[in-house]
């Protein structure tokens, strides 16, 4: 077990995971970490490169690769670590996100809608 991976033990939603961990799936979503960002598609799913994955029920079943039409989620996950890591961006571009609009209703001056 890798030193990193110790933090889970104290933090329980961890514990269960709903899928089987695959090596090759942590090793290609890192990978697509590693060179793009995640763009939202709803508040189910994000894109991150060539995959759509499935970022609701964070962490037990999030992050697993997602098959759009009704098709629903692939039964597999990244590692804890990876969903973690995962799970940091793409708060970071949800932030962003909701800045984005609230600066471009200010600087549009809709102040109406701010104060509903």
């Amino acid at each position: 077990m890798k030193l990193e991976n110790l933090k889970f033990l104290f933090k329980p939603s961890y514990w269960v995971m709903i899928h089987p961990y695959s090596k090759e799936w942590d090793d290609a979503l890192n990978k697509e970490m590693e060179s793009n960002e995640f763009i939202i598609l709803d508040r189910y799913t994000a894109q991150i490169g060539k995959y759509v994955v499935w970022i609701a029920n964070q962490p037990y079943g999030s992050f697993n690769p997602y098959r759009p039409f009704g098709h629903g989620t692939i039964a597999i996950r990244p590692s804890r670590l990876t969903v973690e890591k995962a799970y940091r961006r793409i708060s970071r571009e949800i932030e962003r996100q909701r800045q984005e609009s609230l600066m471009a209703l200010i600087n549009d001056g809709n102040t109406e809608t701010l104060l509903r």
